[in-house]
Order: structure tokens, then sequence, then C-alpha cells
């Protein structure tokens, strides 16, 4: 069984055995009590929700120039340029050796009815050889002939046939120039 006992003091203070241990006191209250020291930190608490964004500030002054970077690989090659413009006209060149002039062909034949046959052609007055030949009205029928200029003016040809008593032409021609000394 459980037993109350209620006591009752001055000044509206009560206090009450309600048994089991436990024991209430009723009243008023008297003055506050000095502070008590401080007790143990808590455990931190959950991390809250990220806020909004604040405002954009404003652009920062420009900074001083880096320093100079190192030297860079080479750059391929470019494209050819277009055509220059022609230059000027060049000096007049010195005056060339004077070339040949009056050029002239002449010839000279001899016939006569024999094995043997020689003939000469002479350039005119003032020319030069510079080219010649022979030939022989026979064709080629074993006539050998020759030619070569015997002097600067004038071209001799000889020739054979092995047909004597045969009558045949052997016509000697010189080509002929004026020729600058």
């Amino acid at each position: 069984m459980t037993t109350t006992t209620h006591i009752k003091f001055g000044d509206g203070l009560a206090v009450t055995d309600e048994g089991g241990g436990t024991i209430r006191v009723d009243g008023q209250g008297g003055p506050a009590g000095a502070t008590g020291p401080a007790g143990p930190t808590g455990a931190a608490g959950p991390a809250g929700a990220t806020g909004a964004a604040g405002p954009t500030g404003a652009t920062g002054a420009t900074g001083s120039q880096g320093p100079k970077g190192d030297k860079g690989d080479t750059g391929a090659p470019g494209s050819p340029g277009a055509t220059g413009a022609a230059g000027p006209a060049g000096l007049k060149g010195d005056q060339g050796l004077p070339g040949l002039s009056g050029v002239q062909i002449a010839f000279n034949a001899n016939t006569v009815p024999q094995a043997g046959n020689a003939v000469s052609v002479v350039c005119p007055s003032g020319k030069k050889v510079v080219g010649g030949g022979q030939k022989s009205s026979t064709g080629y029928d074993g006539t050998t002939i020759t030619g070569f200029p015997d002097t600067d003016h004038s071209w001799f040809a000889r020739g054979t046939n092995p047909n004597a008593g045969v009558s045949w032409t052997l016509t000697a021609y010189v080509i002929c120039a004026n020729v600058s000394p």
C-alpha cells in the first residue's frame, strides 16, 4: 500500500511524499541562485542546406603583364607570292662580231673523154670559201671524186672513172661569202 504524506510550510511551500521514493515540492520559488558552471560542448549538429548564390561582384583591376614566354616552333612555309612586275629594259649590249654577208655559190665543170678529170672554181673577188662540193655526171659507176679548198678563195675537185674512153663531166661547187677579219 502506498501512503501519501503531505507537509505544508509557511509562505505556500509544501512537500508531498507520494511513496515509491518520489517527493514533490510545491510552492513559490525563492530568489534565483548563482549561475552554475558551463556544461560541456554538445556534439555538432547536421550541416544546413546551401544558401542561394549572391550577386556577381565588380570586375577586378587588370593585372600586370607576365614575363616573356619561350620562343615558339618555326611555322610552316607560306604560299608563294604573286609574280612581280617586269623590270626595266636592260642596257644595249655590245656590238657583236659581223657574220657572213654576200653569200654566193659558184661552180665550174670540165668534160673530157678520159679516165681522170680535175676542175677548180674560184670565189668572186674579195670573198672567201666557207664551203664547197663536187659531183660526177656518170653517177655511181665506180667513179671516185674528192674535193677540198686549195686556197682561202678557191675549191679544187679531182675524179677518176674506170670506164676509159667514156666522156664524163666533173663539176666543182664553192660557197663564198664576205668574211670579216
